[in-house]
């Protein structure tokens, strides 16, 4: 290349210096020496003759382009396969707790320190409180009560089972049941009697034994039986009646209930009183023996990083007695350009690896991306969940971020993107020659880059884009090129 630009520089000072006029000689248009010779290197002066100075424009002879081995080619669709984001580890707030009691108390006990690790359900500390031992009291003296009322309601079932008056009422409807049949027996078998009596007398009075008056007399009391039958039969009627209702009566518990409804009603009064001291006491984490001391456990699998407090310091409700992670399952901050948002989506891997141990990796999936760019960077946080991380990213950490997504933008070799006076530039193919054209870079990664302010179907110049740049610039100075 240098050797075509010294050739170049020669053929410009010769043609200088020997094709002119002596000084103040004019020549006209018709003159000889123009003849045929409007342009220096013999051209008829045409379209290009302004281009070939014009700042920003080059112009190459095929020996030139196959010199600096110049490529051209259109942008491509690109991915962000290897661009690597910044970020940091955090805790997974789901997978990190705080341990504190809900009553005020005194450390009693407490068997873990900083970096022990600990197992779901696994004691923190043991924290001795008065509040607990308050409760406790009032639980058993619940207890007692749901017993006393246990037994009372006994009594008073017992009491009316010897004295069951619904049973009572259905025996006495049953007697008198039996008494009006008994009735009617009695008085069926005197009109029998008074039947055959009277058959009789009507018979001697035929006969002339008897007197009218003697039958008269049986008549009247056989109807007279006849009318006792009747009312016998009522009422067997009115004491079956009688009885169906006082069986009803019974066996709807009415009077059973009557009788033992006060000492339900204090049962469940104790009982109720007892439960709700019960939850009071589990929702505190203590347990419903004797004692007024409360168990703190851990609810996750994980690591304690803070202890705050020591065996035997009194501690208030809610203050800190440890905090607990789960290193295994961590969080991810990763800052994402703006440009990054029309390539990434949930669920794209992106492989983390420590920025001081590029040998700690782990693979995670995009989860979140933060709908709010940050005012003072223009970035964009997005959450790569580390789920298996084996504990190799301790929380704070800082890290790289390889992500992976497509993307519909243009993407350039690397080669092919240039710096022009603090300007990102591209030699786009303008007919015969090249145009120095701005672009802006949007993302790049190991191989390149993905940009914007090209035109559709543009060509752009992928390799030996230095050496025109080189050549560019030279123009700019005083030469232009062929």
């Amino acid at each position: 290349m240098k050797f075509f630009l010294l050739v170049g520089l020669a053929l410009t000072l010769t043609i200088a210096g020997c094709g002119g006029p002596p000084a103040g000689t004019a020549l006209s248009s018709a003159s000889p020496a123009n003849a045929g010779h409007d342009h220096d290197h013999g051209e008829q002066p045409d379209k290009h003759e302004h281009k070939e100075s014009e700042e920003g424009f080059v112009l190459l002879t095929a020996a030139q382009r196959k010199e600096i081995g110049l490529e051209i080619a259109s942008p491509v669709s690109g991915s962000i396969t290897g661009a690597t984001r910044t970020g940091r580890v955090e805790a997974d707030p789901d997978r990190s707790v705080v341990i504190s009691p809900q009553v005020a108390g005194t450390i009693k006990h407490l068997p873990v320190i900083i970096g022990s690790r600990v197992r779901q359900g696994e004691s923190i500390a043991v924290v001795e409180s008065p509040e607990i031992a308050v409760l406790k009291g009032e639980y058993h003296n619940a207890e007692v009560e749901v017993d006393l009322a246990t037994k009372e309601l006994a009594n008073k079932e017992a009491l009316f089972a010897l004295g069951d008056e619904s049973r009572r009422e259905v025996e006495e409807a049953t007697l008198q049941l039996a008494e009006a049949r008994a009735k009617q027996e009695a008085v069926d078998a005197r009109l029998t009697s008074a039947k055959l009596a009277h058959e009789r007398l009507v018979t001697l009075r035929e006969e002339g034994i008897a007197s009218a008056q003697q039958e008269e007399q049986a008549l009247a009391e056989r109807k007279a039986l006849e009318a006792d039958l009747r009312q016998a039969a009522s009422a067997i009627a009115i004491a079956k009646q009688h009885l169906e209702r006082e069986k009803r009566v019974a066996g709807s518990q009415l009077r059973r209930k009557s009788e033992t409804f006060p000492a339900e009603a204090n049962l469940a009064r104790a009982r109720e009183n007892l439960k709700h001291i019960e939850e009071r006491l589990l929702q505190l984490g203590a347990d419903l023996g004797e004692g007024g001391s409360v168990t703190l456990t851990s609810p996750i699998d994980g690591q304690v990083i803070k202890r705050p407090v020591n065996r035997g310091q009194a501690v208030s409700s809610g203050e800190v007695v440890a905090e607990l992670v789960d290193p295994s399952h961590v969080w991810v901050m990763v800052d994402l350009t703006r440009a990054d948002l029309a390539k990434v989506k949930l669920g794209d891997p992106v492989t983390i690896t420590l920025v001081n141990d590029t040998q700690t990796q782990g693979r995670g999936e995009i989860s979140y991306i933060d709908p709010q760019v940050d005012t003072e960077s223009q970035t964009v946080r997005a959450r790569v969940e580390l789920k298996q991380s084996g504990g190799r990213f301790r929380l704070g950490s800082f890290v790289n971020a390889t992500l992976t997504g497509k993307s519909d933008l243009p993407s350039l070799p690397k080669e092919a993107i240039q710096e022009v006076e603090g300007e990102t530039v591209v030699y786009r193919v303008e007919g015969e020659g090249f145009r120095r054209t701005a672009v802006k870079v949007l993302s790049q990664n190991a191989d390149s880059v993905q940009i914007s302010g090209l035109g559709v179907g543009s060509q752009v110049v992928v390799k030996g884009a230095a050496d025109l740049k080189a050549m560019d610039l030279s123009g700019t100075i005083g030469g232009h090129h062929h």
